[in-house]
């Protein structure tokens, strides 16, 4: 059980995270989550830093596509059309099928991807389930779905003495908002 909930980096937000890491580790596809990872579910937006991540990252040569939960297509199809990514709704995560899928389409097995994600036991659990690498990012509100307040829950418990990636400290004044760079 502890294999399929292994965190393999963690970061405050998808922003934080160097290309650097990625590019050392092989990694050619970043699958994202939506919800609370590139998506603010409270402001009902795209943070700008979230944004200028994503199209930084396709100008550096990755692959990416978003996967999520959730069944708002018309809305799943607006995320990704503004960030210029593939993407598929309804995955069932923590199920592998979805990335499973992604990475067959766009010819990348799982050991070249990364699942990012602020949800252990869907985001995580579907990455490590797939053979991917994943990283767990804050979430970026505490506006959830009924059920991912109680899983939070749980995930405290499953994310304590995960410490955060060298260099994902946080300022003295918060919460880090700067862009990856």
């Amino acid at each position: 059980m502890k294999k399929v909930l292994h965190i393999w980096k963690r970061f405050h937000a998808v922003w934080d995270i160097p290309f650097s890491l990625l590019e050392e580790n092989n990694i050619q596809l970043i699958v994202l989550d939506r919800d609370n990872t590139v998506y603010d579910r409270a402001k009902k937006d795209i943070p700008e830093a979230a944004r200028e991540w994503v199209h930084a990252a396709k100008k550096a040569g990755f692959s990416l596509y978003i996967i999520s939960n959730n069944f708002d297509s018309i809305e799943l199809d607006r995320t990704a059309e503004i960030l210029g990514t593939k993407k598929i709704d309804h995955a069932m995560k923590p199920l592998p099928f979805a990335l499973e899928r992604v990475c067959k389409e766009e010819g990348f097995s799982p050991e070249n991807t990364v699942m990012i994600g602020d949800q252990i036991f869907t985001d995580i659990a579907s990455g490590n389930l797939a053979g991917a690498r994943t990283i767990l990012i804050d979430h970026l509100s505490n506006r959830e779905f009924f059920l991912t307040y109680i899983l939070r829950l749980f995930e405290r418990l499953a994310e304590k003495g995960v410490p955060y990636t060298s260099g994902a400290e946080l300022p003295s004044n918060g919460r880090k908002h700067e862009p990856w760079n």
